[in-house]
């Protein structure tokens, strides 16, 4: 994920004719780079949606599951479909599974063979390929650590890993080839979970219309792609819409009540209060 923020010059220093609108489309037609997604937003704006839905997009669709490939499986059908719906600018599912990874497994009779445990194995490939800090050295008040490990040349390929030495107890050098399997191999690049299940996110951004009646097509659009065993949670600013909604079927109704009873304690009739309450629908239309 990467982030820029753009500084923009004052509206009366625009090009005439300008827009918002306008400005957003020509940025994003020229700033389309490959393997990357576009979703423009504002800076504080931004910061508040992820703090409180988890993502910056409008829209963002949360996969639940218990399988990492079947969720991206999901996410880029779901993908495929939304970008055929009027209104998504730009549409783009994790891939979940797409991490690329050197596994080292131990061959544990071979370790036998040398008297080696895979605790030795462990500590050459800490020192010789992830790097072990062995000081600090300090430059007035800053402080940097010091690494040490193979320089990268001897550990930019699977056969130079297999050349790094283990020293053995009696003081000869194996190979790591001879002590271990080591393969390419691909998986999670981060795994999420939420609710107890494994999660993978979809994020939309929408332009032109609103997000209520985006949110229902799209649904509609990806009613066919929902599997058993999986659950798509609708999130982003949908997700504020719906909590303020649900929020306000409470609150609206309460404080007709307390209003109501205000009323009735001023007047001492319920015949006055009522009036008073139904002119506020005519109060209404005479606003509009």
């Amino acid at each position: 994920m990467m982030e820029t923020v753009v500084q923009l010059k004052p509206k009366s220093q625009w090009r005439p004719g300008m827009t918002w609108e306008k400005l957003i489309a020509e940025m994003d037609s020229a700033l389309q780079i490959p393997g990357n997604v576009n979703a423009w937003t504002m800076s504080i704006k931004g910061r508040i949606d992820m703090l409180s839905t988890g993502v910056r997009t409008p829209v963002d669709i949360k996969i639940l599951g218990a399988n990492l490939d079947e969720i991206q499986r999901i996410g880029e059908r779901i993908e495929s479909v939304l970008r055929d719906i009027p209104g998504t600018r730009s549409v783009f599912a994790e891939r979940t599974a797409g991490g690329f990874f050197v596994d080292i497994e131990p061959k544990r009779e071979a370790l036998a063979r040398y008297g080696l445990t895979i605790d030795d194995v462990h500590g050459v490939l800490t020192s010789a390929i992830g790097g072990e800090t062995i000081s600090t050295t300090i430059e007035g008040r800053e402080r940097y650590t010091i690494n040490l490990r193979y320089p990268r040349d001897l550990r930019a390929e699977l056969d130079q890993l297999e050349r790094v030495l283990v020293k053995t107890m009696m003081g000869r050098q194996v190979p790591l080839g001879e002590l271990a399997d080591i393969k390419l191999t691909t998986g999670p690049a981060m795994v999420r979970d939420e609710n107890r299940k494994l999660a993978g996110y979809v994020y939309v951004d929408v332009v032109g219309r609103d997000i209520g009646g985006y949110v229902e097509e799209a649904k509609k659009a990806i009613a066919g792609v929902e599997r058993h065993g999986y659950e798509l949670l609708w999130s982003g600013q949908y997700e504020n819409m719906i909590r303020v909604r649900e929020r306000l079927k409470i609150v609206v109704p309460v404080t007709i009540a307390l209003i109501f009873l205000l009323l009735y304690a001023n007047t001492k009739s319920a015949f006055k209060t009522l009036v008073v309450m139904l002119a506020v629908p005519f109060s209404l239309v005479g606003a509009v």
